[in-house]
């Protein structure tokens, strides 16, 4: 054992420069898996602590509605929770949930601004099996009752002991610190700090057609059929109003269809699949599984990208030690002694590897974490459980990619070893091999960073239909009306604004949606809208077009109440659109009966991920959120007296805010982590690819030595010598594309279907990507080409 680990550490060092490409490629490629590992376990871990998870599921909606419009939303009915629990007997409990904005605390002296809450039925401490203490029977049964997280009450009293009962303002209004509750983990769907009663929520008596909450239920047992539970509900939901299908005697969903396209089903989602859904109007903290297992794809590619190089480079350094193990048999040497051998000095490379990987983990995950723009909480016990599967399943990989060419090698006789010496300069096929597969994954993960670049700038500058441009919003619903009122009037006065409006909703968020119809259409003709209510600002802030008619006049009584505006969808809605008639002045059905005063252009409020919608604007006096649009170059001056003016009026807290393309780039998170995860992957796979072309090469040309001379003597000139040495590499690293374009073409197509407004995958991305490849491949080989081709002949005829 002694004698193989001197062995080892005299080849290692004789062969410096293979020694450190390998244990590069080993140490960044364990690295990256563990890391891709521990973050894959850590997303699919969500909601996983909760007592009854197996038992826990919300209810969404999804359907198709006039053919081409799909929905797929998960806010539902306040009487939904009641109606199930009293229809479907697999259900045991029901609870519900929603967040309507933000709040602000008031202790003393401290107050805290936009502190996120979450209104919540009764039984939601025992539903979601949540620690919390309390001196009352029911934490939530008075509308003045509030519960804190631990961490919430430590900012605001310093403590979480003895502050039960105490009285703080909330909203405004006083109320009781009820209950304090141990924070949500981090991998929870749900992360609110604040919780107050579902009785404060101003649409809790709202019917069946209102939905504006979550609902939750909670079956019997485990062994639930999931599709027999969204067709029981489905079902009963069907059975109780007024509907086109014979609900009461169907057997299966397809009888539930109203036709053979349109349909719309109700459906329960298991609780561990909340984190990666995708629903519209959804309040719980999700994430792309395509990303997440797209990264565990990936690092799968860099370790194969560096088994490979490992493997190839292993070769070429056996390759120039057929001598030795041809002396070592002739001198009475076994095959598992030769064997035994190299076994000994692949074991020391994974460790060392291995080693450093660890190193690197604790140095750079935390800072690559914050890059990528995510945290992985896991506790000590669970990491060291994750590294030591890692450990192994790295251990076996390794193992199993580099026995075979060693018992390959330990099995030749002695001629045939003395025979491979001498051809081993000509024998490069296998080392091809492996060097094209190498940067045929290299390949398809830059043409992934670059293409999933391009879509991501795309999305980020494409035109919405308004100008975002230095428009921040700031949330000022704590002002009132009279107050806001006011306060917008000498913001629209002031030099460096250029306009201010206020909405009831959050513009770049989801909204609201509702049913219109038009007088003219048919009785059940109605098509699906989102609904902005607006001042009248609204279309002068976000350089919002006009096509035909006007925008809302503040002094004209009707325009609260009886008039409305539409988006081009919306319009085109419109029986007579087809023949060319004006939608103006028509009525529509909306909350009464409106007269159409004005048609926009089509803008896009959301992100791209989501298609452009039918639109109605409403006039309203109950808003709060507040967009301003300042003056080029006016932003920092333009806040600083804004919040000398917001002091002035006597509101509290200081004056935040946020752009509006920021809040619309929360929808763009995932993608952005995916973006900079292919960059810094693309980075690393090319690396670990160049390094052991750059070790291979050396190999090679170290091998050639003697026939470089004898062509220079023979009058080659260095650049025919270097073309010469460096066309087979560059041959094999372009010709690797014409596998990974056609794979990654296919990957991306099915990627972009996730979005409703894509890029183009054009000519010049693998371009790009080729160019790319083979500059940094021809960078990686330049010296030893250069210095070979220059090397003086008469030095290279006495080399060995």
């Amino acid at each position: 054992m002694n004698h193989n680990l001197k062995i080892a550490f005299r080849n290692a060092k004789k062969n410096g420069i293979i020694t450190y490409a390998k244990l590069f490629g080993l140490a960044l490629s364990f690295a990256i898996a563990i890391f891709a590992a521990v973050y894959a376990w850590y997303e699919k871990s969500f909601d996983s602590f909760v007592p009854d998870k197996d038992k826990i599921y919300r209810v969404y909606t999804e359907g198709v509605f006039q053919d081409v419009n799909t929905f797929d939303v998960v806010v539902t009915s306040p009487v939904l929770a009641d109606f199930l629990k009293l229809q479907v007997s697999e259900i045991k409990e029901t609870m519900r949930v929603t967040e309507w904005g933000a709040g602000d605390i008031r202790f003393e002296e401290k107050f805290f601004q936009d502190v996120e809450f979450l209104y919540v039925d009764s039984n939601f401490f025992t539903f979601m099996g949540m620690e919390y203490r309390t001196n009352l029977e029911n934490p939530f049964e008075s509308k003045n009752y509030i519960a804190l997280s631990e961490s919430m009450a430590i900012k605001v009293f310093g403590t979480t002991e003895n502050i039960l009962d105490t009285e703080v303002k909330f909203r405004g209004n006083p109320v009781t610190i009820s209950a304090i509750y141990k924070d949500f983990p981090k991998n929870s769907h749900l992360q609110y700090p604040v919780l107050t009663s579902i009785n404060n929520f101003g649409f809790i008596n709202a019917g069946f057609n209102n939905n504006v909450l979550f609902t939750y239920l909670k079956t019997k047992s485990t062994n639930v059929d999931n599709n027999e539970l969204d067709f029981k509900i489905t079902k009963a939901l069907f059975s109780s109003v007024e509907s086109p299908v014979d609900a009461e005697n169907a057997q299966t969903m397809e009888d539930l269809m109203f036709d053979n396209v349109n349909y719309t089903r109700f459906r329960a989602e298991p609780l561990q699949d909340i984190h990666f859904s995708s629903h519209r109007y959804d309040c719980a903290i999700t994430s792309n599984k395509t990303y997440v297992n797209g990264a565990i794809i990936l690092a799968i590619f860099v370790l194969l990208i560096s088994s490979i190089n490992y493997l190839n480079l292993t070769i070429a350094g056996i390759s120039t030690r057929m001598k030795e193990i041809a002396v070592k048999k002739s001198n009475g040497a076994f095959n598992r002694t030769i064997f035994s051998q190299f076994i000994t000095e692949t074991f020391i490379f994974w460790f060392v590897g291995i080693t450093i990987a660890y190193i690197l983990l604790i140095l750079f995950a935390k800072p690559f974490e914050n890059y990528l723009g995510f945290e992985i909480n896991i506790n000590g016990i669970t990491m060291i459980k994750l590294m030591a599967v890692a450990f192994l399943l790295l251990f076996i990989f390794n193992l199993i990619m580099n026995v075979l060419p060693l018992v390959f090698i330990s099995r030749k006789n002695v001629l045939n070893l003395l025979k491979d010496e001498s051809a081993a300069a000509n024998k490069v096929s296998l080392r091809g091999v492996f060097v094209f597969l190498q940067f045929v994954f290299s390949g398809m993960i830059i043409l992934g960073a670059i293409s999933v670049n391009k879509q991501i700038n795309y999305m980020l500058n494409a035109d919405r239909g308004y100008d975002p441009s230095n428009l921040v919003y700031v949330n000022m619903w704590g002002l009132g009306e009279t107050r806001l009122a006011s306060f917008l009037d000498e913001m629209n006065n002031m030099p460096a604004i250029e306009s201010a409006t206020a909405c009831q909703e959050v513009f770049g968020r989801e909204t609201r949606t509702d049913g219109a119809r038009y007088k003219e259409a048919e009785e059940n003709d109605f098509f699906g809208c989102a609904v902005l209510e607006v001042d009248e600002n609204f279309f002068n802030t976000l350089d919002i077009e006009f096509t035909e008619g006007r925008g809302f006049d503040k002094n004209l009584e009707t325009d609260l109440d009886n008039s409305i505006i539409v988006n081009q969808l919306a319009m085109k809605q419109y029986p007579g659109y087809a023949d060319g008639e004006s939608v103006l002045d028509k009525t529509l059905l909306f909350r009464g009966e409106r007269r159409v005063i004005g048609v926009v252009k089509d803008f896009n409020f959301r992100s791209l991920h989501h298609e452009m919608a039918p639109v109605v604007i409403v006039l309203s006096k109950n808003k709060g959120n507040v967009n301003i649009k300042f003056a080029e170059g006016q932003l920092e001056s333009g806040m600083k007296e804004l919040q000398q003016k917001w002091v002035e009026i006597g509101a509290h807290g200081e004056l935040t805010y946020q752009f509006v393309d920021d809040i619309v780039g929360q929808d763009y998170e995932s993608d952005k982590q995916a973006k900079k995860l292919l960059l810094s992957l693309s980075i690393i796979s090319i690396l670990i690819a160049a390094l052991g072309l750059y070790a291979i090469s050396y190999f090679t040309i170290l091998k050639k030595t003697k026939d470089f001379a004898v062509r220079k003597i023979n009058g080659a000139s260095v650049a025919s010598i270097a073309v010469h040495i460096s066309r087979k590499f560059m041959i094999l690293v372009a010709s690797a594309f014409i596998i990974s374009i056609p794979v990654s073409v296919y990957l991306l197509k099915k990627w972009l279907e996730n979005f409703a407004y894509k890029t183009t995958l054009d000519w010049w991305i693998y371009a790009v990507a080729i160019g790319l490849t083979v500059l940094i491949a021809g960078v990686s080989i330049i010296w030893h080409v250069v210095k070979a081709a220059t090397r003086n002949p008469v030095d290279s005829l006495r080399y060995e």
